[in-house]
């Protein structure tokens, strides 16, 4: 006790570990645990990592460090109370309702960001969140779009979410402010939210206006982890077309979780491999053929050697070359055309002229199987197409 008060800081910081360890006495504890607070406002370093493990230690044998790090949340020093809303939900002992209505007090009201929202996450991990649960749907229904986009991240902070207010937060994914759309999508994915109706509003908002609006849906779609067909259907198109970068590099790094084993996606990932320009979009399709246990250098060898052949081919001497024997090819094929012209007359001539020696043998048989008929017997139709040239031949 002697040496926290008297001694050099090396020596009060060594007796404050060893006090803490060996003692649960408050009354000895007290200046040890002052000191450990002490070490927690300064800046990161390996001292303050080990005064924040010895409170966590220490408050599983008294209340002391919990009302404590209660009387931190009431510090001028705004980085004393988000150290002590940090603290709270890691302590063994649960907080009592004096603390958790500071807490409450610091969500609505504090000026700093950083502290409004580690207040929230201290009263959803401690178990309090249910204390603001009617401010939130108050403010969700009437407010205007900064309280409805605070309550929201306070809900995605608290990991709140009720049946009363479900329909409240369902009103959101439709609000005319892009902001509070944007906030009800990040609750959605934070909360992971797999009710049909909330993923039914999500899906409608990867069309939106807004490319930050279909940006968030698609990630929190991601975060969820629902396939559906219309998801199917969007994202190849998505990672392919969509105007903004940021929206087609989501579509590719969501489709490892909502696309796994789709051809056709798969397909446009290794497209745009090669075809995107931007970097970022190459390299999260790169990532999601790989979280797909696909590797995406497969094809490059085939791609290296079309590359090759092509850049042969691109040269002047090739070029030359190539349009010389196109030339000599099309002057053969075209004195091959003029000679089947030419037979294909002189058999057209030759086919008539057999044709005409047919009936002729034709006529000259049917005449004589005529006159060796009896006069009481008709005489049998000769077979020949033209039997008008039968009947006008003299020698019938």
């Amino acid at each position: 006790m002697a040496q926290l008060g008297v001694g050099n800081l090396q020596d009060q910081w060594i007796a404050a570990q060893t006090l803490t360890i060996i003692s649960s006495n408050a009354k000895h504890l007290m200046p040890a645990v002052n000191l450990l607070f002490q070490k927690l406002s300064v800046a990161k370093s390996a001292d303050q990592q080990r005064a924040r493990d010895l409170l966590i230690t220490t408050s599983d044998k008294t209340h002391l460090v919990n009302v404590m790090t209660g009387e931190q949340l009431n510090s001028q020093s705004g980085q004393d109370r988000l150290m002590a809303c940090e603290l709270l939900p890691c302590l063994h002992r649960p907080i009592n309702k004096d603390i958790a209505n500071k807490l409450v007090c610091l969500l609505w009201h504090d000026s700093l960001p950083a502290i409004r929202r580690a207040a929230g996450q201290s009263l959803g991990t401690t178990g309090h969140g249910m204390l603001v649960h009617d401010e939130l749907r108050s403010h969700l229904l009437h407010g205007n779009e900064q309280e409805k986009v605070d309550s929201l991240q306070k809900m995605g902070s608290l990991g709140l979410m009720t049946c009363r207010l479900l329909p409240v937060f369902l009103e959101c994914f439709d609000n005319e402010h892009t902001s509070v759309r944007q906030e009800a999508i990040v609750t959605a994915g934070l909360l992971k939210l797999t009710n049909e109706e909330v993923l039914i509003k999500l899906r409608s908002l990867i069309t939106d206006s807004s490319d930050e609006v279909k940006r968030l849906s698609l990630q929190a779609l991601g975060m969820i982890g629902v396939r559906h067909q219309k998801l199917l259907d969007h994202l190849p198109w998505a990672a392919r077309f969509e105007r903004h970068f940021e929206v087609r590099a989501q579509a590719c790094h969501v489709s490892s979780s909502l696309c796994a084993g789709y051809q056709p996606m798969i397909q446009v990932l290794k497209d745009l491999l090669i075809a995107d320009d931007c970097e970022e979009v190459r390299r999260e399709a790169r990532e999601a053929l790989i979280r797909m246990d696909l590797d995406p250098e497969a094809d490059w060898k085939a791609l290296a050697q079309l590359r090759g052949e092509l850049a042969e081919l691109s040269t002047k001497e090739s070029v030359i070359q190539e349009a010389l024997a196109m030339d000599r090819r099309l002057r053969g094929n075209s004195t091959r055309i003029r000679i089947s012209k030419k037979e294909h007359l002189e058999w057209q001539v030759s086919f008539a002229s057999n044709q005409a020696s047919a009936a002729a043998r034709m006529v000259l048989m049917s005449a004589g199987r005529t006159r060796q008929q009896p006069p009481t017997q008709r005489a049998p139709r000769a077979i020949h197409p033209d039997t008008s040239l039968c009947q006008s031949s003299p020698l019938a």
